[in-house]
């Protein structure tokens, strides 16, 4: 007596491709984990900021660093000022006129989300400027 022949397994295949992409269409389907990642990301980000202690401070950044879908934003100097992307902490004496509204030095690096370049926290910089054009 043969045995059954069995059925191939690419139909059963197919069909659980097309539950699972009918469920990623459900309007009601929770969200992936990953969607909380930017929120949990400021949520450390500001708990860092609020940290006397600066080791811990600089070690959970580096973590949030490496979330997936989380880049660091940390300009050089000499690149422009973005305000959507920068926060002006400190002024800094222009020597020459090319200078003025450049970064002089990142004083703390800032975060974005890199599938939307939503700001999570703005990169706090030093800028070029001269005294005739106050930006504080």
């Amino acid at each position: 007596m043969r045995p059954p022949r069995l059925r191939s397994p690419r139909p059963q295949a197919v069909a659980l491709y097309r539950i699972a992409d009918r469920r990623r269409r459900r309007p009601d389907a929770p969200p992936s984990p990953a969607a909380h990642l930017p929120g949990v990301a400021a949520d450390l980000l500001a708990v860092a900021d609020r940290l006397t202690n600066r080791e811990l401070a600089r070690r959970i950044k580096a973590v949030v660093a490496r979330l997936p879908g989380i880049v660091m934003i940390n300009p050089e100097s000499g690149s422009p000022f973005d305000p959507a992307a920068h926060s002006w902490a400190e002024t800094r004496e222009a020597t020459e006129p090319q200078q003025c509204d450049r970064i002089a030095e990142v004083l703390d690096p800032g975060f974005r989300e890199s599938h939307t370049r939503k700001v999570l926290k703005p990169a706090r910089v030093a800028v070029y400027d001269t005294e005739e054009n106050p930006h504080e």
